[in-house]
């Protein structure tokens, strides 16, 4: 009928945008169960925002010698039927769709919650913060950093508890907004993280005009630190320029005693990865480490 064929084309119209527009597709089959299984998603995900089935994990970031210096926290869906959803399955549609800000929304109020209850336990210490992953969507959003504040006025929180995550393409986008509103975010006090550093352009120019505190390096660097000469030599010059630039840096991804050896010879004081911690619910996190901080 004409309005399949509509339908059709439509679809073969926004697979072509996704595949990076100039270009021609033919219609598929496959494309109508792709785009079924991507409504049907958002609606579950509708469905988990409303019922609460999000759960939120959490990455310590440590010195050499384990010392927390702070925790990434890491949304997870625990779907009633499929059990725990990998992040790399719904969150590009929580993108695409824009339930990302709600989600994200409810991430901050959760961390919020959860140092709160730490600060009761008198599991919190004073230098510790929990970085926040900010999608592309909320961090260009007009209220953001208004939303922020508010978050944290209302948990009676200092904004040095929290960290705010961006990935190097968000902060490239454009670079006098991404820089102005970043100088708006570090007047409530956080601190701002570029993280995957090294996978986008790694122009070192941005470097210098962008306020932010920490330079999280790119897991691909580090997987391959025991193999490959380069791969060092671009650790090493990473760390360099971010001392120059007065910058702490986290290496990511750190998963045995010599990737940990090599970061740290190459200047390198800070670590996430498995070899310390997987991604661990909080009541978890409190068992590891509350008999190494006592």
């Amino acid at each position: 009928s004409v309005a399949d064929l509509m339908r059709y084309a439509d679809t073969a119209m926004y697979q072509a945008k996704g595949n990076g527009r100039k270009q021609a597709v033919f219609y598929e089959a496959s494309m109508s169960a792709l785009v079924e299984y991507k409504q049907s998603m958002q609606n579950q995900l509708h469905q988990a925002l409303r019922e609460q089935q999000f759960v939120v994990y959490f990455q310590p970031q440590v010195d050499k010698l384990g010392t927390i210096y702070g925790f990434e926290a890491l949304i997870r869906w625990q779907h009633p039927e499929r059990g725990l959803v990998t992040p790399n399955e719904f969150i590009p549609i929580l993108e695409s769709s824009g339930l990302i800000i709600p989600v994200s929304d409810w991430l901050i109020d959760y961390c919020c919650q959860q140092i709160l209850d730490w600060q009761r336990s008198c599991f919190w210490q004073e230098n510790w913060h929990i970085a926040i992953n900010i999608s592309p969507l909320q961090f260009y959003q007009e209220q953001f950093v208004e939303t922020l504040a508010d978050k944290i006025s209302i948990a009676g929180l200092a904004g040095s508890c929290i960290c705010i995550e961006i990935t190097e393409t968000v902060a490239i986008k454009n670079i006098a907004f991404t820089s102005a509103r970043l100088a708006e975010i570090k007047a409530l006090g956080m601190s701002v993280a570029l993280d995957d550093f090294g996978t986008g352009y790694s122009s070192l120019s941005y470097l210098k005009d962008l306020p932010i505190d920490i330079l999280k390096i790119d897991r691909c660097f580090i997987n391959e630190l025991s193999h490959k000469n380069k791969d060092k030599s671009i650790v090493e010059a990473i760390i360099a320029m971010a001392k120059v630039l007065e910058l702490t840096v986290i290496c990511e991804g750190v998963e045995t005693d010599l990737q940990v050896n090599i970061a740290s010879n190459c200047g390198s004081e800070y670590f996430q990865g498995y070899y310390y911690s997987r991604p661990v619910s909080a009541v978890k996190l409190v068992s590891s480490y509350s008999k190494v901080l006592t």
